[in-house]
């Protein structure tokens, strides 16, 4: 890629779509992406859209980060769903201290996080920070992830430390993807490239400085969602695009009538073109005023 592109992840992602469109077999059959659309992805900072600029990220305002994952998830809703789950995850490198960033990923900066927020295993508590092992699910994009962060339950000796409210104290680990075996229990028939796979962890120790908490104070949770809401329009807007394209080059069984030339399928296109595009403005209108309130 070049800087141009790699710089302007709205634009990375559309000069990505046709390597994606040529990769959907291959997504479909193997339930990961290719090598060469992972690296596409990574050059273009479609991975770590949030990470702060005082370690190397892009920083990329909301806006910008909805467009990138929405033209992604026109050509391929797993690799929109992926680079929507890793960008989301990536806003937690900036609670970390940025020497801190800087150390523990690199520069050039490289971070294809994937993750869980189900505390489903333990982490306890030790000397310099915790030492962790258990089980996580759904670990979309684990396959080519690079970075793990899973939220744990925080042991105390042989007790699970609890809040005021009597709940189960958790906290964000960061941990290479080296230190986690991958378990083979994706098998659906949609979204099969997200490749939402469980992690397994038998050991690994995780420095107090290597971890954060899921709602920290600074954390503005609407950038998560942001970027579902943008899979969810993208794949919509493709989906349209699909059907137009066949209605207006064929027929039916039953008729060589042009689909675009039915009255019933002129209705539910406007009717679908309106609900996406009423959705669509709606959450950049929400999404813009936040942004500008923050």
């Amino acid at each position: 890629m070049t800087d141009s592109i790699t710089s302007d992840p709205v634009a990375a992602a559309k000069a990505l779509a046709p390597q994606i469109k040529a990769a959907r077999e291959y997504i479909q059959s193997e339930c990961r992406f290719p090598r060469p659309l992972v690296e596409g992805l990574a050059q273009g900072n479609l991975f770590q859209l949030y990470v702060p600029k005082c370690i190397g990220g892009p920083e990329t305002d909301p806006i910008t980060a909805f467009r990138a994952v929405e033209e992604l998830s026109k050509a391929d809703g797993s690799v929109g769903w992926c680079a929507a789950i890793a960008g989301a995850i990536s806003i937690y490198a900036a609670w970390l201290p940025a020497n801190v960033g800087r150390e523990l990923f690199g520069q050039p900066l490289d971070i294809r996080a994937a993750g869980s927020f189900r505390p489903t295993a333990d982490a306890r508590k030790i000397d310099g920070g915790y030492k962790i092992g258990g089980r996580w699910d759904y670990v979309s994009g684990s396959d080519h992830a690079n970075w793990l962060v899973l939220n744990c339950n925080i042991i105390d000796g042989e007790s699970q430390i609890l809040d005021a409210q009597g709940g189960p104290v958790t906290r964000m680990m960061i941990v290479p993807r080296s230190a986690a075996a991958v378990e083979k229990t994706w098998s659906t028939l949609g979204m099969r490239g997200t490749g939402s796979n469980d992690v397994i962890i038998e050991e690994a120790f995780v420095a107090n400085e290597h971890t954060c908490l899921l709602y920290d104070r600074r954390t503005v949770t609407a950038l998560s969602w942001i970027l579902v809401a943008a899979n969810a329009l993208g794949m919509a807007r493709g989906a349209m695009d699909t059907f137009v394209r066949l209605a207006t080059n064929s027929g039916t069984t039953t008729t060589p009538a042009l689909m675009r030339d039915r009255t019933s399928v002129q209705t539910t296109v406007g009717e679908a073109e309106a609900i996406i595009g009423a959705a669509r403005a709606y959450v950049l209108d929400s999404v813009g005023s936040l942004w500008e309130g923050a």
